[in-house]
């Protein structure tokens, strides 16, 4: 009985200690940093809004947008 219980907590350990270092993390895309063509910038990819096929920050869209 001794015996199974020392497995048993050594593979708990195992499990616990060792496997999360190796597995994969997740690339988070909302971190990614990008810069704005107008301005140059760099914004996270959620807060760019893509207009002509540029990137533009929210206040070089605003300036495109009540300038012309």
């Amino acid at each position: 009985m001794g015996k199974i219980l020392a497995i048993a907590v050594i593979a708990a350990l195992i499990y616990f200690l060792i496997v999360p270092r190796f597995r994969i993390k997740k690339k988070d895309d909302a971190t990614e940093l990008l810069a704005c063509d107008e301005c140059g910038t760099y914004f996270s990819s959620d807060e760019l809004a893509l207009r002509d096929k540029k990137r533009l920050c929210k206040s070089c869209e605003a300036k495109l947008r009540g300038g012309k």
